[in-house]
Parts: C-alpha cells; sequence; structure tokens
C-alpha cells in the first residue's frame, strides 16, 4: 500500500476518532442531564409536601386553640356561676376580674385561630398552584426524558457505526503503520495526524525546514513534525 492510501486512511481513523470523542462526551452528559431533570421534580414535589407540613400544622394549631377556648368558655361559666354564690364584694370584684381576664384571653386565641385560617386558606392556595406547577413539570420532563434517551440511542447507533468503520479501515493497514499511528496517538493526544500548509505544520502551528517540506512533497514515507513529533502529509496530496 502506497504512502499516501495509508496517509489518507488515517487521516479517516483520525476523523472517526475525533467524531466519536464528541459522541461520547455527549452521552456522557446524559446522566446528568436526567439527574437534573429528576431533581427539578423532586424539588416541586418537596414543594408541595412542605405545603401540606405546614397546612397540617396550622389545622392541628387551630384545634389546640379551638380546645382552648372551649376549656376557658366553660371555666367563664362555671365563674358566672359563683358570682350568684359569693357573699363579699371582694370575692365579687375578683370573680369579675378573673371572668374579663379569660374572656380577654379567648379573644386573643380567637384572634390567633382567624390567623391561622388565612394561613391555611394561603398555603392552600399556593399548594394547587404548586400542583398545577409539578403537573406541567412532570409533563415536560416526561418528554425531554423521551428526547434525551431517543438521541442517546441515536448517538449509541452512530458510535457502534463508526466503530464498525474505524475497524475496517485500521484492518487493511499494515500492522507496523497502526502501531506506528498508536504510539504517536499516546505521545500527543488525539490530534495525531496533521496537514502542512505553507510549510506550516497545522498541529504546532510552527514552520518546518524547507528541506523537509521538500521531503515531505514526495510522500514516500511517513514522516513528522520536528516540533511537535505528530505525523504530517502535505495538504494536497490528500484528498480524502
Amino acid at each position: 500500500m502506497q504512502v499516501k492510501e495509508q496517509i489518507e486512511r488515517l487521516v479517516k481513523l483520525q476523523d472517526i476518532d475525533s467524531t466519536a470523542a464528541r459522541i461520547k462526551k455527549q452521552l456522557a452528559g446524559v446522566d446528568r442531564q436526567l439527574a437534573d431533570l429528576a431533581a427539578e421534580l423532586e424539588k416541586a414535589e418537596k414543594e408541595i409536601l412542605t405545603a401540606a407540613d405546614e397546612i397540617q400544622a396550622c389545622n392541628k394549631r387551630y384545634r389546640s386553640l379551638e380546645s382552648d377556648i372551649n376549656t376557658n368558655t366553660s371555666r367563664i361559666g362555671k365563674s358566672r356561676e359563683k358570682l350568684r354564690a359569693v357573699k363579699t364584694n371582694k370575692e365579687y370584684q375578683s370573680l369579675l376580674k378573673e371572668i374579663d381576664d379569660m374572656q380577654a384571653l379567648n379573644s386573643r386565641v380567637e384572634d390567633e385561630m382567624l390567623e391561622c385560617l388565612e394561613t391555611v386558606e394561603r398555603l392552600e392556595d399556593r399548594q394547587q398552584k404548586q400542583l398545577a406547577a409539578q403537573k406541567e413539570i412532570k409533563e415536560r420532563v416526561a418528554a425531554e426524558e423521551k428526547h434525551i434517551q431517543k438521541e442517546a440511542e441515536t448517538s449509541r447507533a452512530a458510535l457502534e457505526e463508526l466503530q464498525v468503520e474505524w475497524r475496517r479501515i485500521s484492518a487493511a493497514l499494515p500492522h507496523e503503520t497502526m502501531d506506528l499511528f498508536k504510539r504517536v496517538r499516546h505521545r500527543v493526544g488525539l490530534t495525531t495526524i496533521v496537514a502542512v500548509t505553507d510549510e506550516v505544520c497545522q498541529g504546532c502551528n510552527l514552520n518546518i525546514p524547507p528541506q523537509t517540506f521538500n521531503e515531505l512533497q514526495r510522500c514516500e514515507k511517513m514522516m513528522f513534525c520536528p516540533h511537535c513529533q505528530r505525523i504530517i502529509f502535505p495538504m494536497m496530496e490528500v484528498v480524502g
């Protein structure tokens, strides 16, 4: 196999690897995207549960206050009964003060009960809005998850096709050429083979010596950039 043909195949392998790397990066982000969607839905659900807990706490407080009022009302009734039996003005005034104090306490408790009712009404309104928002989030998350999964399936299929193509091309290359390609890749990274344009290596953007460039133009052997050590080829020699 001529050097030019080997170079063309190596360029194709590199293009496949670059495309595969992009797909793998995309697939690596799928789990994060799905986790973000799940977190968004979980947050909406927690907000609803928090509102429900707050409503329950307010209702519990309301029942407790209601019990206090019933207890105080019963005491007020008993104190009024005692008024009929008192024999001194001092006892009479003391009972009146006791009744006034319990009535004032009931008034404050009633105010707090009213606040509880208003709070529950506000929380229930917020909860209804949260439930509506949760429904929208569920529908959107389900649609986005379906889209992400579909894209991921397409990407995995494309990746498998690339891998098949990579194996087909690499199998046709001499073993020593593939070994060289892999060694250089291990040393310099994904961009292993690059063109030289106007005597400038497109890998490191440095000029190569004129003698090296002239030799490169003949495309008789694998050559390397003296600066970055990537495999190089003359731009016009490789047509794809």
